[in-house]
C-alpha cells in the first residue's frame, strides 16, 4: 500500500498491531525460558506426572499464563497485516488473516492444560484414593495431555499456512517488498514442514514451527510499527508547508 495514503486510524492499527506482535513473541520466549530453567526433566511414567504436579504447579501455571498472553498478543498482528496488504492483494491478505486468527484460537484452546489436570491431582492425593484409582488417574492424565497436544499440533500447522498466504500477499506490496515476502514464505513453509514431521513422528521438530511463528510475528511486528512511524513522519512533512503558507512564513 502507498504509505502516503495511510489514514490516521490505519496508522493506529499498524502501530498497535506491530507492538503487540513483538510483545507476543517476547512472551513466548519468556514461556520457553520458564520451562527450560524452572521445570525438572519429564517423568518416565504417567503416574509420576501426577505425583510431581504439586511441586511444579506454580511454575506450570506461570508458564501457561505467559504462553496464553503471548498468543493473545499475536492476534492483532493479522488484522494489521490485512490493513497493510489488502489494497495490493486482497485475496491472500484475507485468507492469511483468517487462517492466522483461526490457528491462534486453536492454540489458545490448549493454552491452559493445568486447568484440566488439577482436579486429577487433587483426587490422586485424596485419602480415599486406592492404588487402582491412582493408576487410572495416570491414564486420565495421559488422555488430558493428549488433548492438549492435539490442539497444539493443529495450531502450529494452521498458523504457518497463514504465513505462506501472507508472504504471497507481500510480493505485491511496495511497503514490504520481495525480501519480506520471501521471509514470510520461507518461514511458513519451514513451519508447515516441521509441523507435519511432528504430527507424523512426534519428534523434536515440533519446536521448528513454534520458532517460525515467533520470529515472523516479531520481525513483521517491527515492520508494521515502522510503517506507522514512517507514515506519521510523512504526514507531518506534508502538513508543514501548508501551515507555513497559512501563517505567511
Amino acid at each position: 500500500m502507498n504509505r502516503l495514503q495511510i489514514t490516521n486510524q490505519e496508522k493506529e492499527v499498524l502501530r498497535w498491531g506491530g507492538l503487540f506482535g513483538m510483545l507476543g513473541s517476547v512472551a513466548l520466549i519468556a514461556a520457553m525460558v520458564i520451562v527450560m530453567t524452572m521445570m525438572p526433566p519429564d517423568p518416565a511414567t504417567w503416574e509420576e506426572w501426577v505425583t510431581r504436579f504439586a511441586d511444579v504447579k506454580t511454575t506450570r501455571i506461570l508458564e501457561n499464563t505467559v504462553y496464553l498472553a503471548g498468543v493473545i498478543l499475536w492476534v492483532p498482528v493479522f488484522p494489521a497485516l490485512y490493513y497493510a496488504l489488502r489494497k495490493t492483494n486482497l485475496a491472500f491478505a484475507l485468507f492469511g488473516t483468517v487462517l492466522g486468527i483461526a490457528g491462534l484460537i486453536v492454540l489458545m484452546v490448549g493454552a491452559l492444560p493445568h486447568i484440566g489436570v488439577m482436579p486429577l491431582a487433587d483426587i490422586y492425593y485424596a485419602p480415599e484414593t486406592t492404588a487402582a484409582d491412582k493408576a487410572t488417574l495416570g491414564l486420565l492424565w495421559q488422555a488430558s495431555q493428549a488433548m492438549h497436544e492435539s490442539s497444539l499440533a493443529a495450531g502450529i500447522l494452521v498458523v504457518p499456512v497463514a504465513l505462506v498466504a501472507l508472504g504471497i500477499a507481500m510480493f505485491s506490496s511496495p511497503s514490504f517488498g520481495k525480501g519480506f515476502a520471501w521471509f514470510g514464505l520461507i518461514l511458513g513453509l519451514a513451519g508447515i514442514g516441521g509441523a507435519i514431521v511432528n504430527i507424523v513422528n512426534l519428534s523434536e521438530f515440533g519446536a521448528l514451527p513454534v520458532f517460525a511463528i515467533i520470529i515472523f510475528n516479531f520481525v513483521v511486528g517491527w515492520k508494521l510499527f515502522s510503517l506507522s512511524r514512517m507514515a506519521e513522519v510523512m504526514t507531518r512533512t506534508e502538513e508543514r508547508p501548508r501551515t507555513e503558507l497559512r501563517t505567511g512564513y
